[in-house]
């Protein structure tokens, strides 16, 4: 996968199916989580911003280089903002 070229939001997908050993198509809607309009700028902005967000029992960072990095989740609260993230 070519960084460089693929968008952000998808690298996070990617990233955490890998991480969980899941098929991309089996993990909850990214949006229920952030907002991938949003992630995909942060990506593409002058800026040193880090986002960090739960999704599909995994905490997940982006840094503001596209730079994906996906931990299991250590907390056990499960939505934010009433968007459940995951299963």
């Amino acid at each position: 996968m070519d960084e460089r070229t693929t968008p952000v939001v998808e690298r996070v997908v990617d990233a955490v199916a890998a991480e969980t050993e899941r098929d991309p198509l089996d993990l909850p809607p990214l949006a229920a989580a952030v907002d991938p309009d949003a992630l995909n700028a942060l990506t593409t902005e002058d800026t040193r911003a880090v986002v960090s967000f739960p999704y599909a029992g995994q905490r997940v960072m982006v840094d503001a280089a596209g730079a994906v990095t996906v931990e299991p989740r250590t907390d056990s609260v499960a939505s934010i903002g009433g968007a459940t993230s995951d299963d």
